[in-house]
């Protein structure tokens, strides 16, 4: 399964971080997943993209044409460079057959939200997972919660999502995605 990992690329996030971004990344090379990633190889998002090298595992780079520089120090077996973020999101969205969003900065956030979008509005069912890892993503969930009982969104906008929060319930989820797609 081809899988999007949306992760921080800062160096300076919390050891924590980067040992979690590794930790999936093993399990997913070592259930034969493809590693789909939108920028650059340091923090989490480097740790994920060393591991899927080290097992040597298929990986798929999608960048926008301010990124492409990246692949002058990075191998991949592809890769795909659009003219702006918003053309990058949904490649990485076509590119995908699952999403996962790990603990990540402002762009991050911004793929997730782009992502969301762009699957209520194609009436898409890409899976979307967002690995709330030390409640992370508590305080958004609780947001995105606010903003149904407001109005502002409704509940088949929090549907898009599926929330996990340790490895063992990230590999099952994908295990049953797997099984459903043999299944149809």
């Amino acid at each position: 399964m081809r899988i999007f990992v949306g992760c921080s690329t800062s160096s300076v996030v919390p050891i924590k971080y980067r040992d979690l971004a590794s930790e999936i990344a093993t399990m997913l090379t070592r259930n034969n997943h493809k590693l789909v990633f939108g920028g650059p190889q340091s923090g989490m998002m480097g740790k994920c993209y060393m591991t899927f090298k080290y097992e040597e595992a298929k990986t798929k780079a999608v960048l926008d044409i301010s990124e492409v520089s990246v692949l002058e120090d990075v191998e991949v077996d592809a890769s795909k460079v659009s003219p702006s973020t918003f053309q990058k999101r949904e490649n990485i969205y076509v590119s995908s057959e699952l999403i996962l969003i790990l603990p990540g900065e402002i762009g991050t956030l911004a793929e997730l939200f782009s992502i969301m979008d762009e699957k209520i509005k194609k009436h898409s069912n890409i899976p979307i997972v967002l690995f709330n890892f030390d409640n992370f993503y508590t305080p958004l969930i609780n947001f995105l919660k606010d903003m149904e009982s407001d109005g502002f969104i409704n509940e088949s906008h929090l549907n898009t999502i599926d929330i996990v929060t340790d490895v063992k319930s990230l590999e099952m989820y994908i295990s049953r995605i797997e099984s459903e797609k043999k299944e149809n």
